[in-house]
């Protein structure tokens, strides 16, 4: 149960929130569309492996982003690094790119 006002999360058997004395609802509908993101690619690296240690990077530098592996690594789950024609596309919001690109560039340096 969430209180449609503040939105604080509840156990089911709690009817009424205790901040605002509201009806709570069952579900939160969400209260702004979501953005169209434009997504560029910034890398593109020789293997799963090459491309997880770039989203740690990423993760710590807090820029969202997705890897987008070749078919035999994704149809397989496996995450070869240097198999001749395995690579991973390291993908970032386009408004991101620049800082992306920077912090890549200068750990693959």
């Amino acid at each position: 149960m969430y209180c449609p006002s503040c939105q604080a999360e509840f156990i089911d058997s709690i009817t009424i929130c205790s901040d605002c004395n509201i009806s709570l609802v069952e579900n939160m509908a969400p209260n702004e569309p979501l953005e169209n993101i434009n997504w560029v690619k910034v890398k593109e690296l020789p293997g799963k492996v090459f491309g997880e240690m770039m989203g740690e990077v990423l993760d710590s530098a807090e820029i969202p982003y997705f890897l987008k592996s070749d078919w035999s690594a994704s149809a397989y789950n496996i995450a070869p690094a240097g198999l001749v024609g395995s690579y991973v596309q390291v993908y970032v919001p386009e408004n991101f790119y620049d800082k992306a690109d920077s912090l890549l560039n200068e750990l693959m340096d």
